[in-house]
């Protein structure tokens, strides 16, 4: 079962939103532009916020004599931007005079594309005098807007992918559980991997052949290493950020010698591991890797990343590319919630193969969205058939849909797994099963499995096998053993936090 973007969205409360916008031109208008600002990165809600009539008043509230109020104002206007905020925005941006004030409004008025591009140009030239050590973190922060805001103005052009011109070497990202899975499958398709101290790696030139493996998660190219921060405050984030300049100009040259469209290069920063003041850290990052002077600090638009990890004393540094994208699971044109991210699916494949056919009929009970489905399909070894079963109508007609993207012959079922009665056998069944820290609860999560495992011996042939996904390992074992089953074989997975295992049951 599939998830777009983590989690489903929850429905809105009017009336909650109503509150909220009421508050906003009161006494209580910081706290209420802040709440609004989260809530607007929903669409739904920006659509409802621009329709109502006191609209326009936000931009009065540029002009209020509370500093944190003008900055939670052009945050608001600035996620719901429309073209008659522009001239609210310049004014506000030319007489505010309270520092921490100015990088909202500058952010916002990115949202306005070329309409504000001289504007920017031109305050850039003009950047209020530094007054001190606290002056100069403001103008930094200001400096980084400014950045932001200017590459969001530029009329977009779209890059292609143009070839790497000499043979690099890229980290390919896997769960440990997961890596004898993947030099399996680079062996089976010819791809030469080795084992690095940053994990599997390839020396590549042909880039795009990588993304014939479904078993890893990313595909980064390593930049070098620097120590970790000696000291967390601006000037140790500076010396530390400082170290990263010759990797920011390996970025840079990788960027240059694979992309077409030339300088400057959008990119953003992405800082994993624990350290303290983050945004200090990235800013100080965005300051070395803008001295560059042919990349552009782009978090809303972006072709590359900059990625950041720190770890055990020393702080790693790596190239992730978006261009070309990966075009592994392009196919989830949908999804629903409490998914089998699609990386795992092909892994737990993978896992399963020795104990699966060729020919096979393969039924998923409780098949989602279809990656399970999908991912058999393109596991490598043919099947005669593939049905979804799901009780639930809208992921069925994802499921359809994501499987008509892949290019999968896969026909669905609307019923109850553990009722429905298939007209013969099949060799395989695949379930990404509900777990009770996830879906549903613990009592009916319970009697799902009980049902489902009840109607194995309906489900599958006398030599068919049965491959679940599950945390629920131990209760699942109890139920396979009374019906008549063991557990062949497992492995246990990461998933967002969650340790779910692959498990694979025959008949005794």
């Amino acid at each position: 079962m599939e998830r777009k973007t983590g989690r489903i969205r929850p429905a809105i409360s009017k009336e909650e939103l109503e509150k909220t916008w009421g508050r906003v031109f009161s006494e209580d208008a910081q706290s209420a532009l802040s709440e609004l600002c989260a809530k607007a990165k929903d669409e739904r809600v920006k659509e409802l916020l621009n329709a109502r009539p006191e609209r326009p008043k936000l931009r009065v509230l540029l002009s209020d004599e509370r500093p944190k109020v003008r900055k939670n104002a052009a945050r608001l206007i600035g996620e719901l931007y429309l073209p008659g905020d522009f001239e609210a925005l310049k004014n506000a941006l030319f007489r505010e005079d309270t520092r921490f004030v100015l990088p909202s409004i500058v952010l916002a008025l990115g949202n306005a594309g070329e309409t504000a591009a001289q504007t920017l140009e031109h305050y850039a030239k003009n950047l209020p005098p530094v007054n001190g050590p606290e002056d100069e973190k403001h103008i930094a922060e200001l400096k980084e807007a400014l950045s932001a805001a200017r590459s969001r103005c530029e009329q977009k052009q779209r890059r292609e992918f143009t070839g790497l011109k000499a043979p690099a070497e890229v980290v390919l990202t896997v769960q440990p559980a997961c890596e004898k899975l993947l030099f399996d499958e680079a062996r089976e398709k010819g791809i030469g991997l080795r084992r690095t101290p940053l994990g599997p790696a390839a020396r590549v030139i042909d880039y795009r052949a990588l993304f014939s493996l479904r078993t890893f998660e990313e595909a980064l190219f390593p930049l070098g290493a620097i120590p970790a921060p000696k000291i967390a405050n601006r000037q140790g984030f500076s010396e530390w950020a400082g170290a990263a300049r010759s990797a920011a100009n390996r970025f840079l040259w990788l960027l240059s010698a694979c992309l077409s469209g030339g300088r400057p290069y959008p990119y953003r920063i992405e800082l994993r591991g624990e350290i303290e003041d983050r945004k200090t850290a990235i800013s100080a990052l965005s300051a070395v890797l803008g001295e560059t002077g042919g990349l552009a600090n782009s978090p809303s638009g972006y072709d590359a990343e900059f990625r950041v990890i720190c770890e055990k004393g020393k702080t790693l540094l790596f190239a992730k590319l978006f261009v070309p994208p990966d075009p592994r699971f392009a196919y989830r044109k949908g999804a629903v919630s409490a998914s089998i991210h699609p990386v795992n699916a092909a892994a737990l494949m993978r896992f399963a193969r020795p104990h699966l056919k060729d020919g096979a009929r393969v039924i998923d009970p409780c098949c989602g969205s279809g990656t399970l489905l999908v991912e058999r399909a393109k596991l490598g070894l043919p099947v005669s058939d593939l049905l979804g079963v799901d009780i639930d109508g809208a992921a069925l007609a994802i499921a359809q849909s994501n499987a008509d993207a892949a290019g999968v012959r896969a026909g669905f079922v609307r019923a109850d797994a553990t009722r429905f009665v298939p007209q013969k056998p099949f060799d395989e069944l695949f379930a990404n099963l509900p777990f009770g820290t996830r879906v549903g609860t613990a009592q009916r999560n319970d009697a799902f499995y009980r049902g489902l495992v009840q109607r194995l011996n309906a489900y599958l042939s006398a030599e068919g096998v049965a491959v679940f996904y599950t945390t629920q390992f131990a209760a699942l074992s109890r139920l396979l053993e009374g019906a008549g089953f063991k557990v062949a074989d497992s492995m246990r997975f990461e998933a967002g936090g969650l340790s779910p295992f692959g498990i694979i049951a025959k008949r005794k």
